[in-house]
């Protein structure tokens, strides 16, 4: 399966003396090298050099793959992922009783992406589903402001 990378993708980029960041890629105006970090730029399959055979230098920020890359490199090389998207949701409700998400039934980069958004208050968890008014579940459930744009952090 190949990967694709597009800015503002949550990445990690393991640099050249296999130290691993956690960074969110940026465009670049390079058709050849279309993504970014702060130091270097990429191909949309996460090479640094478009003809270089080998393993990427990014990876997509999940769970799996940053179990994938403590096997390799050990726990304390790569950084914890951020709570985001549906996880985040979760930890909101335990402080407030509503929070305004984009859902989905498929995934959290679907909820962002869907267009026109489906927009809903959330109210609560229910085993793996979100509860709306109205009896709506939703499987995900990223939470946004007032403005549409996504909370990343609880404040």
């Amino acid at each position: 399966m190949k990967n694709e990378f597009k800015a503002g993708d949550l990445v990690f980029e393991i640099v050249p003396n296999k130290k691993i960041r956690l960074v969110e890629l940026i465009p670049s105006s390079d058709d050849h090298y279309p993504v970014m970090s702060a130091d270097d730029s990429y191909t949309d399959e996460g090479y640094i050099f478009m003809h270089e055979p080998g393993t990427p230098s990014l990876f997509h920020a999940t769970s799996k793959n940053r179990q994938a890359l403590v096997m390799l490199y050990g726990e304390d090389a790569v950084p914890e992922l951020p709570v985001r998207g549906s996880e985040l949701t979760k930890k909101l409700l335990e402080k407030q009783k509503y929070v305004l998400c984009l859902v989905s039934h498929i995934s959290d980069d679907r909820a962002r992406s869907v267009n026109p958004p489906k927009l809903r208050i959330v109210t609560g968890v229910d085993g793996d589903y979100f509860n709306t008014p109205g009896g709506i579940l939703a499987e995900f459930a990223v939470p946004v402001d007032m403005d549409g744009n996504e909370i990343t952090e609880i404040e």
